[in-house]
This record gives C-alpha cells, structure tokens and sequence, in this order.
C-alpha cells in the first residue's frame, strides 16, 4: 500500500499538482485523493495504473495532459484569476453607494459571496 502511496506523490510532485489537479487528472474526488495521501483508503487500481503510466512516459510526453487536466479544475494553484466583468462593476458601483451585502445578493439573485468577490475582482483590478 504505501508504495501505492508512494507513487501518488510522486505523480503530485512531479508535475506541481494540488489534491484538486489529481483528482482532475485521476478521475475521482479531491477528498479521495486526500484519504489515499492519508493512509485512510486504499488508492483503486485504475488510479494506481493511471500513475504508472504518468511516471513511466518521459516527463514531456505526459506534461501536456497532465497540465491541461489539472488546468481544468478551479481549485489548482497556478490559475488566473477571474476577471471583472460588466455585473462585477455594478455590483462594486452600489456597494460602494451603501447597499448592504444582503440586499444586493438579494436584488440580484445571487450569494453574498459571489458579490464579495465581485467586489474584490473590480479592487483587484483598479489596483493593477
């Protein structure tokens, strides 16, 4: 088992993945991927297949597939950030005129945090 283990590192390691870019690039969830990581559940074969053959190409043949993957899922560190959008802007526009978080989220049928983070992309980028 901990060679199993072993080899899942090693795939993380070698091509710069988080738990959330194996998961993408092996098929299954993150929390698995984290319980395998932990000794808490035993990797399936076709994971462990899946890794061997990422760690038998050379580390150029499989890095295409392996970035693009892992480029695939939100949570991978290395991601661009979302850029302000025209809704982002008038969100920012009556947030910045008093509205509560509340009803904004409300009058516009969203999460208070999808408009928190509206708020910041529109900071973000008038600091760039």
């Amino acid at each position: 088992m901990s060679t199993d283990i072993d080899k899942l590192r090693q795939v993380a390691e070698r091509h710069s993945l988080t738990h959330a870019g194996m998961a993408e690039v092996l098929g299954c969830s993150k929390s698995a991927v984290g319980m395998w990581l932990r000794g808490q559940r035993i990797p399936s074969r076709a994971a462990i297949r899946l890794c061997d053959v990422i760690l038998a190409e050379p580390a150029g043949m499989m890095a295409g597939i392996v970035e693009q993957a892992a480029a695939a899922h939100p949570d991978n560190r290395g991601r661009k950030p979302k850029v302000a959008d025209e809704m982002d802007r008038q969100i920012a526009e009556r947030r910045a005129a008093g509205e509560s978080w509340r009803s904004l989220a409300r009058s516009l049928s969203i999460s208070r945090t999808r408009a928190k983070g509206a708020v910041a992309r529109v900071a973000r980028e008038g600091q760039a």
